[in-house]
């Protein structure tokens, strides 16, 4: 570690067993500042404009008893790839090790506005990646302006330091261990941060995720990628398996795709790990592991591992949730992350293929709350978590709907999920699906402060042939599409018939089929309105409010015993 003495501006290399007392600054990067080339001349150094914030560091440094200092821009030597890597891999227990971390805040002026913190609110430094690591591995953290006056202290501004990073108290002073908290938490505080190169925003995590890896700057998103498997082969929590948990439908944006054609078409099928953090921007910091131990095994068919899994089958498809080994669990009738799969068999004609279980995501849903099932329902399966997905039937005749919803820009609504899954997508106010015309189907629509609306394409059989219906219904709770139509204390039934008679629903028409120009296929259009009065405003609500009691509402049941079978 190559630090820079405060008082004579030499540097001078340490290594662990003689490593001394020393300051670390933590800033964001303007566009003249001093590497480590630049500070070897005293000509050169003095020229750039981010010398003069070294010298300032330097002088703060020294008045509060220290002699040696890091700044990132000039101590490593970035022209060599191995002292960069190292520094990288490095950084956080740099941080971890320094005497104290002095953060720069170029952008504020405390001058301007008085009120101790609030001032911090906008600086870019929290908008940083790399800034993440150097808020958290110090233990004494002190936060200075552009004219390095001192605002404040980690601990002092913990309160408000929490409210803009969403990063728990206790974990900002130190009172709980990191490496404690979710995995799925920890990326998602850098969720809302950005990097200059896209490799960065899985590099700043390193540390965070007590993950060493060589650095490929090039590899673009595939970084976050290696990032995830190598933080699941050090570690058995299933958080990271969770990416959009909470999150509407998926944004086809925000994953990795294997695109497979599907009779001319292509499958946007989610891939099992993310390619960037902000698929855990919504993770619940309620939500805490448990302690179940099941391991990972990454292989070329994809994760290995063994889940507790709730299967049902639907229009000939075998679909599964399984239940991951976190939720909401310090509370009487705990909630776990249901990780909602689509299971078929290997098309491997080998024997010792022939039985292996895929499982991948499958389009317009995420993970989700659910309470503890019956244990007779679950079973324990050995599965490949892949992103390929089950060739289609050749026998199977693909359509395209198009259905004009008024509401979603009208009031703001957003897809939410849907079941079962297919290909759908919002654009221009119209919902946009393409598949068979061989089963109903449900589209859940949510606002953060309006009843949640029902969508439902209801297929029927009216005088020998087809017919499409829409339909409307709004409700309160915040029950997934699966949720809403995978019925029975098994968790093993789809029933839509069930869901038609327990609410009001109110008819929109029916699809109209329209022959489309090249004469061999059809597009089927509908169109639906509503009134502000059909979705009235209601108090902000979440998943967790209604989804708190045990299955069949039996509140006797020992649900602990249910969590010892499920995860011993």
């Amino acid at each position: 570690m190559r630090l820079l003495n405060c008082r004579t501006l030499k540097m001078k290399e340490f290594f662990d067993d003689n490593l001394p007392s020393y300051a670390i600054l933590s800033h964001t990067w303007g566009d003249d500042e001093v590497s480590y080339q630049d500070f070897q001349s005293k000509f050169r150094r003095r020229r750039k404009l981010g010398f003069k914030k070294i010298k300032r560091f330097c002088t703060k440094a020294a008045s509060t008893g220290n002699e040696w200092v890091w700044v990132d821009t000039c101590c490593i030597d970035k022209a060599s790839s191995a002292e960069l890597s190292e520094a990288i891999n490095s950084m956080f227990h740099w941080y971890r090790r320094s005497h104290q971390c002095f953060v720069y805040l170029s952008d504020v002026d405390q001058s301007v506005n008085k009120v101790k913190g609030s001032v911090l609110r906008n600086s870019r430094w929290f908008t940083r990646g790399w800034t993440l690591q150097e808020l958290l591995a110090p233990s004494r953290v002190s936060f200075y302006d552009k004219s390095w006056s001192e605002i404040g202290t980690k601990i002092s501004l913990s309160k408000i330091i929490s409210e803009i990073t969403n990063i728990p108290e206790h974990y900002l002073l130190g009172h709980r261990d990191l490496k404690g908290a979710p995995i799925a938490q920890r990326i998602s505080w850098a969720s809302n941060r950005k990097t200059s190169r896209r490799e960065d925003i899985a590099y700043c995590l390193l540390g965070l995720l007590n993950v060493n890896m060589p650095l490929l700057y090039g590899e673009g998103d595939n970084a976050f990628i290696r990032l995830q498997e190598e933080a699941m082969q050090r570690s058995y929590d299933h958080s990271i398996l969770a990416s959009g948990f909470n999150l509407p439908c998926p944004d086809p944006g925000s994953f990795l795709h294997i695109w497979t054609p599907i009779k001319g078409r292509v499958d946007r099928t989610p891939a099992c790990l993310p390619k960037s953090p902000d698929t855990f921007c919504a993770w619940d910091p309620g939500l805490s592991n448990t302690k179940g131990r099941k391991h990972y095994l990454l292989t070329n068919l994809g994760i290995y591992i063994g889940l507790s899994v709730l299967p049902f089958k639907f229009n000939g498809n075998d679909y599964g949730l399984a239940l991951l080994h976190c939720g909401l669990v310090d509370r009487p009738h705990p909630l776990l992350v249901a990780l909602p799969l689509r299971l078929h068999k290997s098309n491997d004609m080998h024997s010792s293929a022939k039985d292996t279980i895929l499982a991948s995501r499958p389009q317009g849903i995420a993970p989700f709350l659910m309470p503890v099932p019956e244990v007779s329902s679950i079973q324990n399966m050995q599965v490949y978590l892949t992103s390929s997905t089950p060739p289609a039937s050749a026998s199977c005749r693909f359509w395209t709907f198009e259905i004009h919803l008024d509401f979603v820009s009208k009031f703001d609504y957003c897809l939410a999920d849907f079941f079962p899954p297919c290909l759908a997508r919002i654009s221009n106010d119209r919902l946009i699906i393409e598949d068979t015309l061989t089963c109903s189907r449900i589209f859940r629509f949510c606002h953060p402060t309006r009843k949640t609306i029902l969508l439902s394409v209801q297929l029927t059989h009216q005088l020998g042939y087809n017919t499409t219906k829409l339909k409307v219904a709004t409700i309160t709770d915040a029950l997934t599409s699966w949720q809403l139509v995978v019925l029975g204390p098994k968790f093993d039934k789809v029933d839509f018939e069930q869901l038609q008679n327990s609410l009001t629903w109110t008819s929109k028409g029916s699809l109209n089929r329209v022959e489309v120009e090249d004469g061999n296929s059809f597009d089927f259009t509908g169109e639906i309105s509503l009134d502000l009065e059909e979705i009235e405003c209601l108090p902000l609500h979440s998943i967790a409010s209604h989804a708190t009691q045990p299955v069949n509402g039996d509140k006797d049941k020992d649900v602990w015993s249910i969590w010892d079978v499920l995860f011993a």
